[in-house]
């Protein structure tokens, strides 16, 4: 499995001598950019969110992720991608920033954003409010309540943007999962940390953070963690309903 590579430098929309990963610096970045859009960045914790009588077991506290990251995730993107062609899809947008910070600088033929939380998706329409003001063209975009747990994906071609974790797997130092085969169902790997090994069908590879891995529809699949260090940690999204 061979990942993108990364474009040349003078194509990339970030500049990669300048990327700093310092918190602060990139915090500064998305305050800045919020503050110039006149935006309200809100979010909950769990706690809260649970009482509005939420189940929040495959939930992390919603983050805005950085900026920078959005424009790097892009550029890792196959040369020939062009925004114009997708729909954009941001799973857990909480009050809307990143969606409309991909508005701002990508041309998508649409943007949508769902969280689980109402009280999120009014400060994201108040957001989008607020955004449409300056411009002259107003975007499609919309905002709406559902859960990353049963949510259905348009078959229109779509770029799916999930910087919030849901629910991690961890495989300890020297274990693997179990290793199966789900027909029907196309799924996709985000690997969080650590390093280890795939199985894909017949294929053997290496995998290590940042990684990101489509298993074809009716390929065996396992992941082994080789690594004596530390445990590997992923995300697996899938298409469908699994029962197991």
């Amino acid at each position: 499995m061979n990942k993108n590579p990364v474009p040349p430098e003078s194509l990339l929309r970030w500049d990669i001598n300048d990327f700093g990963w310092r918190v602060e610096f990139n915090n500064k970045l998305n305050y800045e950019w919020i503050k110039q859009k006149g935006l309200a960045e809100e979010s909950k914790s769990l706690v809260d969110i649970e009482k509005e009588g939420i189940d929040i077991t495959n939930s992390e506290k919603h983050e805005t992720g950085w900026f920078r990251n959005i424009d790097r995730l892009i550029d890792m993107l196959p040369l020939e991608f062009d925004p114009a062609c997708y729909h954009l899809l941001d799973v857990g947008c909480g009050s809307g920033i990143s969606t409309l910070y991909f508005a701002d600088n990508y041309n998508f033929m649409s943007y949508k954003g769902f969280d689980f939380s109402p009280n999120l998706i009014e400060a994201a329409d108040r957001n989008k409010a607020t955004f449409n003001q300056s411009r002259i063209k107003k975007l499609n975009m919309q905002f709406s309540i559902g859960d990353a747990n049963n949510w259905k994906c348009s078959k229109s071609k779509t770029l799916i943007y999930m910087f919030n974790p849901f629910k991690y797997e961890v495989i300890h130092s020297g274990k693997k999962t179990s290793g199966n085969v789900y027909p029907g169902q196309e799924e996709i790997y985000f690997f969080v940390s650590g390093s280890g090994s795939m199985i894909v069908g017949d294929e053997v590879f290496k995998v290590t953070t940042d990684d990101i891995i489509l298993i074809p529809d009716g390929n065996f699949q396992q992941v082994i963690n080789t690594n004596a260090h530390e445990p590997l940690v992923f995300n697996c999204v899938f298409d469908g309903i699994r029962n197991h």
